[in-house]
């Protein structure tokens, strides 16, 4: 979910109040600390003043304008006089703006010093107490608040996965699975399904994996950041899959998967196998099967290619 951590916004401050309970929840807007604002608020005070002083000015500035401007038009003033009031009359105007920008300035700095919270969430430790110094350039943050009423998980898959996903012949029986995602942590599957929200678009050098990305909802907070889950996700969907039991499969001394298949005559034939991944409790035939034939899943150690055999449906 959303995590936010809180930096101070203006130059420094001594912390007056720590307003908030460590691990409760906080709502957008609410005040987490609040600063010593006595310096905040004389500049604040001083900025107030100046612009007063500079609208006064801009007022007197603006009656002489006014008056010169009517007697040029009597010719009863030079012109070089009317030019050196109309530039007064400007700056007094520039003086004006200069002090409100000030003055907003002064009024930014002194609202920062409630620093709030911009979202709703989870109150994490407070880095610092009652009494600290802090400062704008410092970089450990004073607090962080994190969204947790809904969760990213994010998954990592091999980039070879991702690509032969999108290069499969439009014949092919693999079918594109769904966007929903299932977790299952220490303490058992997680209740709310997950949807598919996006993946990245780049694979990681140092790994050679891609990260895809699940948005959960957390409405009891029993997901947490930084926790690790094994998610289940219908990347892909074979429509003619088959699959044998693990106990029916045995190597050879060269590595190669086989089974043992009971034919019509009720002899049992060597069938080598080219295996994908496993699937619960199940390999996942590539090549070696058909669908029909009868795989032997136990007494493997009592038969041997071409035995004829008496079978029992498992």
């Amino acid at each position: 979910g959303d995590i936010m951590r809180i930096y101070l916004k203006v130059e420094d401050g001594i912390i007056q109040d720590v307003l908030f309970v460590e691990g409760k929840p906080v709502k957008e807007g609410q005040v987490l600390y609040r600063l010593n604002p006595d310096t905040y608020r004389a500049a604040y005070d001083q900025a107030a003043a100046a612009l007063k002083n500079a609208e006064v000015a801009l007022d007197s500035a603006k009656i002489t304008y006014e008056r010169y401007q009517a007697l040029a038009k009597v010719d009863g003033v030079s012109r070089q006089a009317l030019d050196d009031i109309t530039s007064t009359y400007n700056m007094a105007k520039a003086s004006v703006d200069q002090s409100k920008a000030a003055l907003n300035l002064a009024k930014i700095n002194l609202e920062r010093t409630e620093i709030k919270s911009p979202i709703s969430g989870i109150a994490g430790i407070s880095t610092y107490t009652r009494g600290a110094l802090v400062n704008t350039s410092q970089q450990v943050a004073l607090v962080t608040v994190r969204k947790v009423d809904s969760v990213y998980v994010d998954m990592v898959q091999p980039g070879a996965v991702t690509v032969s996903a999108k290069n499969r012949p439009e014949n092919s029986r693999i079918q594109n699975g769904g966007r929903v995602v299932t977790i299952v942590s220490e303490y058992g599957e997680y209740p709310e399904k997950g949807l598919l929200i996006s993946n990245e678009i780049s694979v990681d050098e140092s790994t050679g994996s891609v990260t895809l990305r699940a948005e959960f909802p957390n409405p009891n907070g029993v997901l947490m950041p930084g926790m690790f889950v094994q998610a289940k996700l219908a990347h892909a969907i074979d429509t003619q899959a088959i699959l044998v039991p693990l106990q029916s499969v045995t190597w050879s001394a060269r590595g190669e998967a086989y089974v043992m298949v009971l034919k019509d005559d009720n002899t049992v034939e060597y069938r080598a196998l080219t295996l994908g991944k496993t699937y619960n409790n199940d390999w996942v035939v590539i090549n070696g099967l058909e669908a029909g034939d009868k795989v032997v899943i136990e007494g493997l150690g009592k038969i041997r290619h071409g035995m004829t055999v008496t079978s029992v449906p498992y």
